[in-house]
């Protein structure tokens, strides 16, 4: 699946499209980045809905929530060889360790080992930009977000888009020149001038089709897209969204199963659609060709005529 081509498929764009401001290639990501391992030793994270607290007790129910939490297959280093460039990041505080993870229902992979990997990929891969989108936090008081953006500032230092760098703007060849490679969405309240070091000011929307319903999701993404951006960058969630009744309801099944009825529906759109679109993520990317159909739209000449005309 992961190849040389995936692994630096940015730095073998072709110049008509290395010219382009990152707002307009399309970008493959993955929803839930971290939700690739979860802990079922461990507590309930604190991004679980009050009633799936109230019923952590019952035996064997984390593993339930496990089926149903797990977002991905692909660790940090095999998403990034496989060619996904934007992660979808939910950080907390674990009560028991004090230290910050990626949750989703249960607790996920060190935060270090994200950014340990992600630095190793951009220092083997020069011609790479990867987007860390930080948009849910848990438990995390002032002291905690300073800990985090000091130590985002010091793995990645110059390689990152501080606020006001033109990120939406700039071409990837501009990028690659001036040796910028992580650009940081931080979306939260914390205002200390840590922040202003690490994350850049542009805007990303991310329109939430919050359904478990694959016809619904298509529909909600068809009837969004095709409408202008009214952002400098715009997420595609090509995902399902299980309550807590289709749990319950399924509790012998995944999510990994339920989004395999979504997959005969998206990836055909995402390759035939004319909508414009940009950072599209998915849940268990490896599947149905979804990286390669979201890369093959940068090939696209009636693409490239679109964006150049």
């Amino acid at each position: 699946m992961a190849s040389h081509n995936t692994a630096d498929w940015m730095a073998n764009l072709p110049q008509s499209l290395r010219e382009l401001p990152l707002s307009q290639l399309v970008i493959p990501g993955t929803h839930d980045t971290g939700a690739y391992s979860l802990d079922v030793n461990g507590p309930i994270a604190s991004d679980a809905p009050g009633i799936v607290r109230s019923i952590s007790w019952i035996p064997g129910i984390k593993g339930v929530l496990c089926d149903w939490g797990l977002t991905q297959t692909l660790t940090f280093k095999q998403q990034l060889e496989a060619g996904i460039r934007y992660f979808d990041l939910r950080v907390a505080l674990n009560p028991q360790d004090k230290k910050l993870y990626l949750v989703h229902t249960l607790y996920g992979p060190l935060i270090e080992d994200l950014l340990t990997m992600v630095d190793t990929f951009l220092n083997n891969h020069a011609g790479e930009v990867v987007f860390l989108d930080f948009n849910h936090f848990y438990d995390m008081a002032d002291d905690d977000h300073k800990t985090l953006l000091t130590r985002l500032h010091s793995v990645f230092d110059t390689r990152l888009c501080a606020v006001g760098y033109p990120v939406a703007s700039m071409t990837l060849q501009q990028m690659i020149s001036q040796g910028k490679q992580v650009i940081v969405f931080y979306q939260s309240a914390y205002a200390g001038p840590e922040k202003q070091k690490v994350a850049t000011r542009a805007s990303i929307l991310s329109p939430w089709p919050n359904t478990p319903d694959p016809v619904k999701c298509l529909e909600y993404l068809k009837k969004t897209f095709a409408k202008p951006p009214v952002s400098d960058f715009i997420v595609c969630q090509g995902v399902l969204t299980p309550s807590v009744n289709t749990i319950l309801a399924n509790l012998c099944s995944s999510l990994n199963k339920l989004n395999k009825t979504l997959s005969p529906l998206i990836v055909p759109w995402l390759s035939q659609t004319a909508d414009s679109l940009n950072i599209v993520i998915g849940d268990f990317v490896e599947e149905a060709d979804f990286i390669d159909t979201v890369l093959q739209r940068n090939k696209d000449v009636k693409s490239v005529q679109k964006f150049l005309g």
